[in-house]
């Protein structure tokens, strides 16, 4: 056999394997670094606590404003709230009061 028909013949060997390692390693490294890969996944699991996080304190902050808008409801207004909003708000203060800021109250007793 000649030289050139060797390295043909080997040449036709060594495609399909190469093809086929080339393949694997395509959908290798998107498995890895591609958009749905290990690493996306991992950072897209990091998003998901941080948002949960956030998620569950605006739950809170609505539940808080449900109560304060329940009372200022018409059928079952609390009229000392509906004072308090006002003058805090309005700055409506007679000549003869004080407005007297306090910190916001633990519901833990003080130790």
């Amino acid at each position: 056999m000649e030289l050139r028909t060797i390295i043909a013949e080997r040449v036709r060997q060594l495609l399909i394997p190469a093809l086929c390692l080339l393949v694997m390693a395509f959908f290798g490294y998107h498995a890895v670094f591609g958009s749905a890969g290990i690493i996306a996944a991992q950072h897209y699991a990091r998003q998901l606590g941080v948002v949960t996080g956030q998620a569950e304190r605006l739950a809170v902050e609505r539940a808080t404003l449900e109560r304060r808008i329940a009372l200022l409801n018409r059928d079952a207004m609390d009229r000392d709230y509906a004072d308090e909003l006002a003058r805090r708000v309005l700055g409506l203060v007679g000549q003869d009061e004080y407005v007297v800021s306090l910190p916001p109250q633990n519901d833990a007793p003080a130790q």
